[in-house]
């Protein structure tokens, strides 16, 4: 998105895939959500939040797994986030380095 606007990438969106787990929801150059789709993603996302309640490292070893077919070329990249919940900012903000 951002990066492929501010240096001219040439993306053909017919061309474009966006995945959350196993559901479409972007693909030929249109989004592919309807009722059903939405509450099967809410789920998906749900099932894999961390437990407000639960304490320890790590809580879980559930992820949200997002694939982007840019429809460029054969290659792949890995992007890994983590967690900056309010609680985890919260607990964290007293450090410094």
């Amino acid at each position: 998105g951002d990066y492929a606007g501010t240096f001219d990438v040439a993306l053909d969106p017919t061309q474009v895939e966006v995945r959350m787990g196993s559901e479409v929801v972007f693909s030929q150059g249109v989004f592919r959500l309807d009722k059903e789709k939405e509450s099967r993603l809410s789920a998906y996302l749900r099932d894999s939040a961390i437990d407000p309640d639960e304490h320890g490292y790590p809580q879980h070893d559930r992820c949200v797994d997002i694939d982007i077919t840019c429809g460029t070329g054969p290659a792949e990249v890995e992007v890994l986030g983590s967690d900056l919940s309010h609680g985890y900012v919260t607990e964290n903000a007293d450090y410094r380095t």
